[in-house]
């Protein structure tokens, strides 16, 4: 619309034409579940067969979903999913000019008018949609069913009524040139903030849902493993509307009524937050209010700032954790990791603590990182790693440096079959399978992406050496003088994933990767490769 304004001022649009014309493959299966219903198994046939290669996309697609479909109502709280009641809406499925005017007037074309309307006039665009003319509309829902889907047509009346007019290219084309907003598309792709989200203590305690089996049914749906997404967003949207409007007063702070009555009150931008401070801050009434792990929450959110766009504090169990982000210097190698934590952790530790610290400075420090230029990849790393997909959050063994790293590390036979292995799980829509034969130790190798900081974008790393044992040294230093030993853990962690490499005798390990499954380190310019794991309190419902 923006761009249209600079040229016109009045636009032809198509809205309201698949709605009208059974323009989207959906419709052509309502109307064969319709000639089913009536029977009319021979045009049945026939209409099934002439639109098949339309038609198989759909069903594919269909069974791909039911067998990954989420139980919404698995995901809700008892309580609350017994006080909510079905409205009663749905649309039908074997009635086509039914179907049609379902979606005129109530379900989809509503909306679309609505965007149609606000973006439009938002660049003072007189918008006209001709195709929803009320005497069109009258005369095409008149007509049979058999004249808008035809002989595997969608649109059949125009199209026949366009022969001559249009190009037979674009008359007769049959894939609709269109698409869907791709919500989980974008969730994948910023899954660590939403996992934040998701496991943070103001989520997890809403009396509306399941907090735990959300989290793990999203993530189930980044790997793949779920389809539905319109649950998660919707779930994420309630979150954040009750954060600005319902956990926080929305009137300005500090107003005098009665003074604003008379004298006007002065206006301008005052910063109220992020939403996951929004999040944080009500973690103290979570755990009791006035008990003593409220004033411990209180003191930790005033005096650590979690990483952008990840919370504080997270649930695991039921429990409220503090997750404290530690600055530290670059660790370069040879660094003795007992001196980093002298200078920059040991202050922040309490007795009973987990100090988790990513596995690039502990690889560093034992000098498995390596400059590009001295690696010499074989044939059979530049071969390999063709097949490997970058991403932003992290190149793996995109390269072929890194690949031969990998190999090794763990040997070519391994690495080969690996990748047979991942490549015949594509097939079956089966991921994850290169590193779980692979091991971790291959899945720590990275090598620099587009966002990686001097001196390390010019190096590629594998991962640590034994982290179980530099775990156990670094929590026997953490542990001295205690009455409670600290525990430690060597993790790989990413906006993907985050595995435990290693970790001291008694750490659950498990509890930890819950934990940092949102990455709430940061190596870049936050320099926090080191986070203190901290048990505030049981997580109360709302």
């Amino acid at each position: 619309m923006r761009s249209a304004r600079s040229q016109v001022t009045v636009l032809l649009d198509g809205q309201g034409g698949d709605e009208l014309l059974a323009g989207y493959v959906p419709y052509q299966y309502v109307y064969l579940r319709q000639l089913l219903k009536q029977r009319r198994y021979r045009e049945l046939v026939k209409e099934a067969w002439a639109a098949r290669d339309v038609l198989r996309p759909l069903v594919s697609r269909r069974l791909r979903q039911r067998r990954g479909r989420l139980d919404v109502r698995a995901m809700l709280q008892p309580g609350f999913a017994a006080a909510a009641h079905d409205p009663g809406y749905g649309r039908t499925q074997d009635d086509l000019k039914e179907r049609l005017l379902q979606d005129l007037l109530t379900y989809s074309l509503p909306c679309l008018l609505r965007y149609e309307d606000r973006n439009s006039m938002a660049f003072s665009v007189e918008s006209r949609v001709p195709y929803l003319d009320q005497e069109l509309v009258e005369h095409i829902l008149k007509l049979p069913a058999e004249a808008i889907v035809h002989d595997g047509w969608s649109r059949w009346i125009l199209r026949e009524g366009l022969e001559g007019t249009l190009p037979e290219k674009i008359r007769c084309r049959r894939w609709k040139v269109g698409f869907t907003t791709p919500e989980m598309r974008w969730l994948k792709a910023r899954r660590a903030t939403f996992t934040s989200l998701l496991q943070s203590p103001s989520f997890q305690a809403r009396p509306y849902w399941k907090g735990a089996e959300v989290t793990r049914a999203f993530l189930a749906a980044c790997r793949g493993e779920v389809e539905d997404a319109m649950f998660f967003w919707r779930a994420m949207n309630v979150e954040l509307w009750l954060r600005e409007f319902c956990d926080r007063a929305v009137v300005v702070e500090g107003a005098d009524a009665h003074e604003a009555l008379s004298a006007p009150y002065p206006v301008g931008v005052k910063r109220r937050g992020s939403m996951a401070e929004a999040g944080d801050r009500v973690v103290a009434e979570l755990v009791g209010g006035e008990t003593a792990h409220a004033r411990a929450a209180e003191h930790l959110l005033a005096t650590y700032k979690a990483n952008a766009g990840k919370h504080l504090f997270a649930v695991a169990g039921g429990r409220v954790y503090a997750r404290l982000p530690v600055r530290t210097d670059l660790v370069k190698r040879g660094d003795d990791l007992i001196d980093v934590l002298k200078a920059h952790v040991d202050g922040h530790v309490h007795d009973g603590d987990i100090v988790v610290m990513a596995e690039k400075p502990v690889a560093s420090s034992q000098g498995r990182s390596y400059h590009l230029d001295e690696i010499k990849p074989t044939a059979l790393a530049r071969l390999l790693s063709k097949a490997v997909t970058r991403t932003p959050h992290g190149i793996g063994l995109g390269i072929p440096q890194t690949m031969q790293l990998a190999i090794d590390e763990a040997g070519a036979p391994r690495i080969l079959v690996a990748a047979v292995a991942s490549a015949a799980g594509r097939l079956f829509g089966r991921r994850g399978l290169f590193y779980r034969i692979a091991g971790p130790t291959v899945e720590a190798i990275d090598g620099p992406t587009p966002y990686t900081l001097p001196p390390h974008n010019t190096h590629a790393k594998l991962g640590p050496k034994d982290p179980d044992a530099v775990a156990e040294r670094l929590a026997a230093h953490l542990s001295e003088g205690r009455e409670r030993p600290v525990g430690a853990a060597i993790i790989d962690a990413s906006d993907l994933t985050a595995t435990v490499l290693g970790g001291s005798s008694g750490v659950d390990r498990e509890l930890v990767a819950t934990l940092m499954r949102d990455n709430p380190l940061g190596q870049g310019h936050e320099q926090t490769p080191v986070a203190v794991l901290r048990l505030v309190g049981e997580l109360a419902a709302r």
